[in-house]
């Protein structure tokens, strides 16, 4: 595991304490970057929304070194061992970007793994709409978040993007 990937994952697994399942660690880890946190991790979009391979392999890696344990199979539920919080890679992490993890994990770390998902499905798009293509239409994200995402009302699509505009969190167009 990547030393720099490391430092982060172990923070933000610590100070999450209980992680709701992967699909809830894969989307926290990839809303890290609205927060201006690099996590050295690399994104596609998958069925659940935006995923990284090398990011499950480091957190199966954390399972299997028993740094992290499914405390409850049912709810997928993984608890971190009391070691985590001795790690050294947790030094590496200035305090500016312990306070950015802190963040993070205030505005996103009670979400459901479901809405978790819609963020991120909506954080991605909009950034590929606005950074790739030039494309600042509201409406265009929507749309695509929709058809990428029909289990979800164009309401909670609406809602979840406005969420992120008023939290600042959406990239800006020059």
């Amino acid at each position: 595991m990547n030393m720099g990937k490391k430092a982060f994952l172990t923070a933000l697994i610590d100070q999450l304490q209980e992680i709701n399942g992967k699909k809830s660690l894969q989307k926290l880890v990839y809303l890290a970057r609205a927060f201006g946190l690099e996590t050295g991790y690399s994104f596609r979009f998958h069925y659940y929304g935006p995923y990284s391979d090398s990011l499950a392999a480091d957190f199966e890696q954390l399972l299997e070194t028993d740094r992290v344990s499914l405390s409850d199979k049912s709810r997928y539920k993984y608890q971190v061992s009391d070691d985590l919080s001795q790690d050294p890679a947790l030094q590496e992490l200035d305090a500016d970007k312990q306070e950015k993890i802190r963040e993070l994990i205030e505005c996103f770390g009670s979400k459901s793994p479901s809405d978790l998902e819609l963020y991120a499905t909506i954080y991605f798009i909009d950034h590929h709409e606005k950074y790739v293509l030039g494309n600042g239409s509201v409406e265009d994200v929507l749309e695509k978040t929709y058809q990428a995402k029909p289990k979800y009302k164009k309401l909670e699509i609406k809602k979840a993007y406005k969420d992120l505009e008023d939290w600042g969190l959406l990239y800006q167009l020059q």
